[in-house]
């Protein structure tokens, strides 16, 4: 885990899998509210079941250890595609890691859409 991100996550994190290909990371804080977002959706409650089991029948609690690493269980890495090679991006209210080739791909196309994004955003205000 980078230097920067591990003030907030010494308590713990969580990790469930990300709707891109990624795992997404919380600390016990984001997790929290993220759940309690999920828990106040306004959606059927069939879709509301299959959300539930898709985030949280999947998620695991993992530590750092002193050296600011983080075991990924193997459950999550083999579904999010990463390799020996990973890559952590902040993501304001959370985490995502990446294995190091797909992050390269999503970064680019990211890039490409997001001034486009952007303009569309400022022609709003």
């Amino acid at each position: 885990m980078p230097p920067r991100f591990r003030p907030q996550l010494k308590d713990g994190v969580i990790l469930s899998p990300g709707p891109d290909g990624n795992l997404n990371a919380y600390s016990a804080e984001a997790w929290h509210q993220f759940t309690a977002a999920i828990s106040t959706a306004t959606t059927s409650h069939s879709k509301l079941r299959k959300l539930k089991r898709s985030v949280f029948g999947q998620a695991f609690p993992a530590l750092m250890d002193n050296q600011g690493r983080l075991a990924l269980p193997e459950p999550l890495r083999i579904g999010a595609g990463i390799g020996s090679d990973a890559v952590v991006v902040g993501v304001s209210d959370h985490l995502e890691i990446w294995d190091k080739a797909a992050w390269d791909i999503e970064k680019a196309e990211d890039l490409a859409q997001a001034w486009q994004i952007m303009e569309s955003l400022e022609k709003r205000g």
